[in-house]
């Protein structure tokens, strides 16, 4: 039986198929728990469906799935696959418990693919953002990484952070965050110890928009599989071929901030003398003033919406943004 014909809630013989990954899907608080063990199965036919796990029987499904191995499988329940964020767009999904038979196959194991993945170009990208019924996997060269780093998020919550740069076979660039586990379990030393050029694949995105250009950031689903078996693989390989710089280093939001130089030129001043100054008076006209932080003020979060034009605060009214300066927008406030 194939993965396509698979209907929720209707019996399903055996299936042979090949885990092609495997992840823990965890709450989000500050001590995360388990939720389930996912997979993402492929079969011959290069479709592909997400399996689940109850977290009772997570060890148990570690000790019996190897990553990579291609199995029979029997015993298992079809129901529908969620309404959205949707690893794989099937309309049904799997759920496995310990009834569900895994016998290892050999024979037909190199017809399966090894690899499956919902990838997206990235000039595409735009077409997805906010749209969150699937989930977006990207490929592409390994151009630049950032460490790990602490920010806050929803005014409270403190959540390690990386970036990485990909860049495709065009010369376009795309800028993936991830977060919390995506973060720190990405492989700092296994790209020290791979030659350039380096290739990536990062599944499970959702796509946003910030400053009016698509930017992704990972979920709890997001896996990170480097020089993937597909066919793109290939043709990267040769596009970059003569490519010997190794995968640059991004700085930190704080060594950004520290390294910003202050023009000579800028009058200094104190906070005092600052508040004393009319702003309409002083319309594009910089200071130099050296504080120390003593705190911050989280009540409205790290960033408010703003007009896409000044970057002044925004109001909502009768269903519209407003702007003091620039009326009614015809724009989404951008987040600053």
């Amino acid at each position: 039986m194939s993965l396509h014909s698979l209907i929720p809630y209707q019996p399903a013989n055996k299936l042979q198929i090949r885990v092609c990954r495997m992840w823990i899907t965890k709450t989000i608080e500050d001590d995360p728990q388990p939720q389930s063990l996912d997979c993402v199965f492929v079969d011959k036919q290069g479709d592909a469906v997400h399996a689940t796990v109850n977290a009772r029987d997570i060890q148990f499904f570690l000790d019996l799935l190897t990553v990579g191995d291609a199995y029979e499988i029997t015993k298992f329940r079809v129901v529908h696959n969620r309404t959205s964020s949707k690893v794989v767009p099937h309309p049904a999904a799997l759920e496995l418990n310990r009834r569900t038979t895994f016998v290892p196959i050999h024979k037909t194991n190199q017809e399966i693919p090894k690899q499956w993945f919902n990838l997206i170009d990235l000039d595409q990208l735009h077409k997805r953002i906010n749209n969150d019924v699937e989930l977006t996997d990207v490929f592409g060269h390994l151009t630049a990484v950032q460490p790990i780093e602490d920010v806050t998020v929803q005014s409270s919550r403190i959540a390690k952070k990386r970036n990485l740069n990909l860049q495709d076979i065009r010369g376009e660039t795309i800028r993936i965050t991830l977060w919390g586990e995506a973060a720190t379990t990405f492989e700092d030393s296994g790209i020290k110890s791979l030659p350039p050029p380096i290739f990536l694949a990062v599944t499970s995105l959702k796509v946003k928009e910030y400053r009016g250009n698509p930017v992704l950031g990972s979920t709890g689903s997001t896996v990170c599989i480097f020089n993937p078996e597909i066919p793109q693989l290939t043709q990267y390989k040769q596009k970059f071929k003569d490519l010997k710089s190794p995968v640059q280093t991004l700085r930190t939001s704080a060594e950004m901030y520290a390294d910003r130089a202050v023009s000579p030129n800028f009058e200094s001043k104190t906070i005092d003398e600052l508040l004393l100054l009319d702003p309409a008076l002083h319309k594009n006209v910089s200071f130099e003033c050296k504080a120390t932080v003593i705190g911050f003020d989280l009540s409205r979060g790290w960033w408010y919406k703003s007009c896409p034009f000044c970057h002044k605060a925004v109001k909502k009214t009768s269903g519209a943004f407003q702007c003091n300066e620039h009326g009614s927008l015809n724009r989404l406030p951008e987040p600053w």
